[in-house]
């Protein structure tokens, strides 16, 4: 029925062109696709530029599930009160069911203070990146609200983490398991996956955690043309070419050469490609951080032992 009669719409609107962006957003397929590429100050700034946009807006559900008030899009850091006072509009309330707040001014208690919201859609919330959420603060507040299973009311399932300041995908950390221990007693889980990688896989059953960062499925090993298994970015970085980004997985070999501090790692094709051995004192130079110097018949010298330079130290890659 409720396609009927938007068809039924669009056969009167083609019979009025040009169509205007309110007859085209009364449509409502089309306000759906629309919503899809604006963000949550794009549909609130649509809002007011007329009050027939402003109803479609309001009235049209779902427009608002995923509520973005991250620092990122609004360049403004949210405080709690704000976050809840936009929580509780009533068309806000009806549609939410993700909320960022990344980079906001939330902190553990901010976190509980959601999980207490009643009569809500919302199951998953994002607050990475936040300076004030302290993680040991987080894990005692999760422990004390799971005690008290009555306050904890809310609809909330996910909770995502994962990132700079304080649980980067870069360090070994403490904090991440007893995290997940506290979520979980609340009901709760979160996006903080050890890192399964051989070189920190007999880690997962210990305190100490690698964060393994959620990659794309398009990085696939160069080799295998496997899909990685959850990794952090220490793991990464050690088996990805410094040059072409490829990636090595580690049932397989990587032959990687050092191209200089800059580069990091070089895979054999871009290591041939970058790479030069000086004829006077055989060491491997890059060629894109140092300037190659022709020597005497055609010979290839470093910019060390083009200027008349002896090496002191042992030869070989630097």
């Amino acid at each position: 029925m409720q396609l009927e009669d938007n068809m039924d719409k669009t056969e009167t609107m083609s019979l009025q062109l040009p169509l205007t962006l309110v007859d085209i957003l009364s449509i409502d397929l089309l306000v759906d696709s629309v919503a899809i590429s604006l963000s949550t100050p794009d549909l609130l700034n649509l809002s007011e530029v007329s009050r027939r946009l402003q109803d479609i807006v309001r009235l049209t559900e779902g427009l608002f599930r995923r509520l973005d008030l991250s620092f990122e899009s609004w360049n403004y850091c949210f405080s709690i009160d704000e976050v809840l006072k936009v929580l509780h509009i009533p068309y806000i309330a009806r549609d939410a069911q993700q909320v960022i707040l990344d980079g906001s001014l939330c902190d553990a208690d901010s976190v509980i203070q959601l999980l207490q919201i009643r009569k809500s859609r919302l199951s998953v919330v994002s607050i990475r990146s936040c300076a004030a959420l302290d993680p040991r603060t987080l894990t005692q507040k999760l422990f004390l609200a799971a005690k008290h299973p009555d306050r904890v009311c809310g609809s909330m399932k996910l909770l995502l983490l994962a990132g700079p300041p304080w649980l980067p995908h870069d360090q070994l950390l403490l904090e991440p398991n007893q995290i997940n221990h506290a979520a979980a007693a609340c009901g709760l889980k979160t996006d903080l996956v050890p890192c399964r990688s051989p070189d920190h896989e007999h880690l997962s059953t210990q305190e100490l955690w690698a964060l393994a960062v959620p990659f794309k499925t398009a990085s696939v090993c160069s080799a295998c043309h496997n899909v990685p298994r959850p990794m952090c970015r220490l793991c990464w970085t050690a088996r990805t070419c410094g040059s072409c980004h490829e990636y090595t997985c580690a049932g397989c070999p990587i032959s990687a050469k050092r191209g200089c501090y800059e580069c990091g790692k070089l895979c054999t094709s871009c290591a041939n490609e970058r790479l030069a051995i000086c004829t006077c004192c055989k060491a491997t130079f890059c060629l894109l951080h140092k300037e190659k110097q022709c020597g005497p018949g055609g010979s290839i010298l470093c910019d060390w032992c083009h200027a008349g330079g002896v090496r002191t130290y042992a030869r070989g890659d630097y």
